[in-house]
């Protein structure tokens, strides 16, 4: 005869049995998985993960940590071979012709107004071809020539007669190293005597930092022809690392 009386088995109600397999697979999720090259196996290593947590006075929320990109651009992309630039920190709306599109895409025989023409706002008439005959009617945003400045290296310069400019008696293309449009009256800095049309800033050329001699030839239409002979002095050391730059011209034309 059994004198313990007989009382039932406590169970667990569903409410717990969730909490703890709950519990068990936050358990599991937040355990480190086991690294493969530890154990002598072969397989790829974790990938690290990109979300880690702070603690502190933001109250240890996930931060997520993004990679690092960097972008290149090719050597022959649009923005290296457009015949104008510009900068970003300018006043005024301004365009930077250079060298480069002087030697890649302008004629030899050209002058500082065809060079010119290249800018937005500007228009030019040559009526024997680029550099050949006297620029007509080079205007910028409707100034017309003797309205606006033109200088070499920052310095203005005109004829004798007055304001404006012959083309051809100035600077050809060979002997610039690039031309600055500025479409602004300039700032109280600007000389010149019409600052109030903008400027054609004329660029003189970098001589070279080694000895070298450069021939350049031109043939065209209309017995057109054009040689230019430049001489660079290189670095002089006994002129305290000065250098020198001569250019010899010589063009003739039918046209």
């Amino acid at each position: 005869m059994n004198l313990i009386p007989d009382h039932p088995r406590p169970r667990a109600s569903v409410l717990q049995l969730a909490v703890a397999l709950l519990a068990a697979a936050l358990f599991c999720s937040r355990a480190p998985a086991a690294d493969p090259s530890a154990a002598g196996g072969s397989g790829p290593a974790p990938a690290k993960s990109s979300v880690s947590y702070v603690t502190g006075a933001s109250g240890g929320g996930p931060v997520v940590r993004l990679d690092e990109m960097e972008v290149f651009t090719a050597k022959t992309s649009a923005q290296t071979q457009a015949v104008t630039d510009s900068k970003l920190d300018v006043l005024e709306p301004t365009s930077i012709i250079s060298a480069q599109t002087l030697n890649n895409q302008i004629a030899p025989t050209a002058d500082y107004a065809t060079i010119a023409n290249l800018a937005p706002s500007i228009v030019n008439i040559e009526t024997e071809g680029p550099g050949l005959s006297e620029s007509k009617m080079l205007s910028m945003r409707g100034f017309q020539d003797g309205q606006y400045n033109v200088t070499y290296d920052g310095i203005p310069f005109g004829d004798a007669n007055g304001e404006s400019h012959h083309s051809t008696s100035y600077f050809p293309a060979k002997v610039l190293g690039g031309e600055v449009i500025d479409r602004g009256p300039g700032t109280a800095a600007s000389i010149g005597q019409n600052t109030f049309g903008g400027s054609i800033g004329l660029l003189s050329k970098d001589p070279r930092p080694d000895t070298a001699t450069v021939l350049t030839v031109s043939d065209g239409s209309w017995n057109t022809f054009l040689g230019n002979l430049e001489v660079n002095s290189g670095l002089l050391p006994k002129l305290n690392g000065a250098s020198l730059v001569a250019t010899y011209q010589y063009m003739s034309s039918d046209g």
